[in-house]
């Protein structure tokens, strides 16, 4: 459990001098010792032990945004202050989201469409005057 967790159970206040995690002895883990096993669940899994931590984070952000998760939110999980950072460095799932959009244009385009047949007509037609 994370030491600030521990904090925040007992006195409803974390200690933000403290580090986040410890281990069962209340000492902080060499960095090395969480990749390494890491790196094990990677293997079980069968994903690349190329991978670390961050790959893990940009993961979650791409899926979260491509499943339709408002960048408010996506960005508040990660722990950013706004969602400017996010739209810079997470924009493939937009770049996904306008060939989706460009697709649907030219789907829509297509003079085998019954829209764009509906279209054409009343295009047309001369516009009624009024009055």
């Amino acid at each position: 459990m994370a030491l600030r967790q521990q904090q925040v159970l007992h006195s409803g206040v974390p200690d933000r001098e403290q580090p986040i995690f410890t281990d069962p002895d209340g000492h902080v883990p060499h960095p090395d010792s969480f990749t390494r096993h890491l790196r094990k669940l990677y293997k079980q899994c069968g994903l690349s032990e190329e991978y670390h931590l961050h790959t893990l984070r940009h993961f979650y952000a791409t899926y979260l945004l491509q499943e339709g998760t408002s960048k408010q939110v996506t960005a508040s999980l990660l722990g950013h202050a706004d969602t400017a950072f996010l739209e810079r460095t997470y924009c493939h799932p937009q770049d996904v989201a306008k060939q989706q959009a460009a697709k649907l244009m030219q789907d829509l385009l297509n003079k085998q469409n019954p829209c764009y047949v509906a279209f054409m007509k009343n295009k047309n037609r001369k516009a009624k005057k009024a009055g």
